[in-house]
């Protein structure tokens, strides 16, 4: 199987998985006509478990897999209580498969259905094939939640320099892969996606297999572009991975996550916990959408000052309305007067700097 085929199938799986499609509620009253029509792949479910979750995600995936030959319907066990004690259903998620009307068991034909067109899947050795044997109904579907999970938060296809250029001119942190083979880093950009995708809100990764691009610019590997509201003198906007040894997800992740927080990073209520002491801290109104020009102004001015004393201190930014709480503890207010900026050493050392003296003050702090 080439290697554009394998790409193909992970980036057409991602699509199928994106909705959920409309499937047939089973109630008591509908349910034994309902599975006798024809062969039945039936979710079992309640509202409130969060695992059900996952088979949403994949609906899409088991109907278009199921074809005509098969159909997808639901059990909400929480208003048909009779049909889940019938079937023993006592946990959620659980699938059972129906044909004419009565249960399949495990060495059903069932799974040839969800089996057809999908023959390989991506593991850490590499591309195997899958399911060629498989009849056991159980086992196949949990495979596919697990897969149908990860191709869910699959990079995004990027096929045109159009595409290209809207992804990396976002507000976000983009991480974008360009390959023309399946090798060690393609492998470490993939599980590298997959892990930080559904932590960080604020990175997108996206992928590029096409020839019009590829063979244009000639290149390979995998590249960081800072978003453009913050493009600065001090900071490269686009920087390629260069990994010292192989590739793995915790090196690409650390390279990652160093360029995304910059010199001067956003210190915010859900990563504070990431800058330990001593820091210096600047309390400001950011928001780059509204008030750009004095938030690129004083931030610029974090960033000389960074740049001066990155061997001595980290510096970072803080946004005024999200820290108010902190704020007060200073005996200060929100408001939309200058910036606060504020020394935290180790314990309780805390020092508020004059922004006229901050150099003065700060050669004060590391000569005394």
């Amino acid at each position: 199987m080439s290697f554009n085929l394998r790409l193909l199938v992970v980036l057409s799986l991602y699509f199928l998985v994106r909705t959920q499609a409309n499937v047939l509620q089973l109630k008591e009253s509908n349910f034994e006509s309902e599975v006798s029509k024809n062969d039945t792949l039936v979710i079992f479910y309640s509202p409130k478990c969060k695992y059900c979750k996952t088979v949403d995600m994949i609906v899409d995936y088991l109907k278009e897999k199921l074809d005509d030959e098969a159909r997808l319907a639901k059990v909400n066990c929480d208003n048909e209580r009779n049909i889940c004690r019938r079937f023993y259903v006592r946990t959620f998620p659980k699938i059972l498969g129906f044909g004419n009307g009565t249960r399949l068991n495990k060495t059903s034909a069932l799974s040839t259905y969800v089996d057809k067109g999908y023959k390989y899947e991506l593991t850490e050795s590499g591309w195997r094939g899958i399911y060629k044997n498989e009849s056991d109904v159980d086992a196949m579907i949990g495979d596919i939640f697990e897969k149908a999970q990860r191709y869910y938060y699959a990079p995004t296809k990027i096929v045109s320099r159009k595409d290209l250029q809207q992804f990396t001119t976002s507000n976000k942190s983009s991480v974008v892969g360009f390959f023309k083979l399946q090798t060690e880093m393609f492998n470490a950009f993939v599980d590298t996606n997959y892990a930080m995708k559904r932590g960080y809100d604020d990175i997108q990764f996206g992928l590029c297999v096409s020839k019009n691009i590829l063979n244009n610019i000639d290149i390979q590997g995998i590249f960081f572009y800072q978003p453009p509201h913050l493009h600065n003198e001090h900071e490269e906007p686009v920087v390629r991975y260069k990994p010292r040894g192989k590739p793995t997800v915790k090196r690409l992740t650390d390279f990652i996550l160093r360029l995304h927080r910059g010199l001067v990073p956003h210190r915010k209520l859900t990563n504070k916990e990431e800058f330990q002491t001593p820091l210096i801290i600047m309390y400001c109104i950011f928001n780059y959408e509204i008030n750009p020009k004095e938030s690129k102004y004083w931030r610029k001015k974090m960033l000389e000052l960074a740049m001066k004393y990155r061997r001595k201190v980290p510096f970072v930014i803080s946004d005024k309305y999200e820290f108010k709480d902190e704020l007060r503890q200073y005996g200060e207010v929100v408001n939309d007067s200058k910036p606060l900026i504020v020394f935290k050493g180790m314990k309780d050392d805390i020092r508020k700097l004059s922004l006229d003296r901050i150099e003065d003050e700060i050669d004060g702090l590391f000569n005394s």
